[in-house]
């Protein structure tokens, strides 16, 4: 495959995720050598085409990349190679502020990376077939969620059955009352229909990653307050660490239930 192909594509993972780091462009390139992958982003890091972060202090660190100026450029100048088919301009001018934004938005972006590929290399194994949308790309839509989650994706079984899922990931610095008003906001978006009413099946399960423990226990009696009598939405839980160290399988999600249903 062309370098100028393989290039358009890293482009477009860092249009989507961001930022990202060696080891995302390795799997999701499919690209069997690490030395010639460092190269290639030192090589477009120089050029401009990238941006790096990085903190020397931090050695075990890996570095990060977003898109730089140049990259930004090239890609309007190609809008209509097929890789590009899906930008839009004023998402991507803010290439201009990518360097301002926290380590911790930067993180976060990361972890959404690392949650894609454990559902990538989930369905390697299960032969399943993962389509998997960003906020960037949930932007233009219309009649979704606003704000957008940080990402929406589906999964379609060998047997056809397919199930649809919101993604929520919160900070360790989200405030409690920002996670009670983004839940409220899934059940009045429940309610209005906005989905059910313009697509098939059921409405999709929303997964919420919390920090850590104590924030999953008080969401999930949040949510579970407010879920009696109701068949919808379904909520499934799980923090930072449990993701981080299984994937985003089943084994770590915990569904939120009715204390009637218990």
């Amino acid at each position: 495959m062309s370098t100028i192909i393989r290039q358009n594509e890293l482009f477009t993972l860092l249009y989507r995720f961001r930022f990202l780091q060696r080891r995302h462009f390795q799997l999701l390139l499919n690209h069997k050598h690490v030395s010639r992958i460092y190269n290639w982003l030192n090589q477009l890091t120089q050029e401009h085409y990238l941006k790096k972060f990085f903190n020397a202090h931090t050695i075990t660190v890996s570095a990060s990349y977003s898109l730089n100026t140049k990259g930004r450029k090239y890609i309007k100048d190609h809008l209509d190679d097929r890789e590009f088919m899906s930008v839009k301009e004023p998402v991507l001018d803010r290439v201009w502020r990518e360097y301002k934004y926290s380590e911790q938005f930067r993180n976060h972006c990361l972890f959404i990376a690392d949650i894609y590929v454990s559902l990538y290399e989930l369905v390697q194994k299960t032969k399943a077939v993962l389509n998997f949308r960003t906020k960037v790309e949930l932007l233009s839509i219309k009649n979704f969620i606003f704000p957008a989650p940080d990402a929406f994706f589906s999964l379609e079984e060998q047997d056809g059955s397919k199930k649809y899922f919101f993604l929520e990931v919160f900070d360790p610095s989200t405030p409690e009352t920002r996670v009670t008003r983004r839940i409220k906001q899934y059940f009045e978006y429940c309610d209005r229909r906005y989905w059910q009413d313009r697509s098939e099946g059921s409405f999709p399960r929303v997964v919420i990653v919390l920090p850590d423990v104590r924030a999953k226990r008080f969401t999930y009696k949040q949510i579970q307050r407010k879920i009696a009598g109701r068949e919808e939405p379904i909520f499934y839980l799980s923090t930072w660490e449990e993701t981080r160290t299984k994937g985003m399988v089943k084994e770590v999600l915990q569904r939120v239930v009715a204390k009637d249903s218990d």
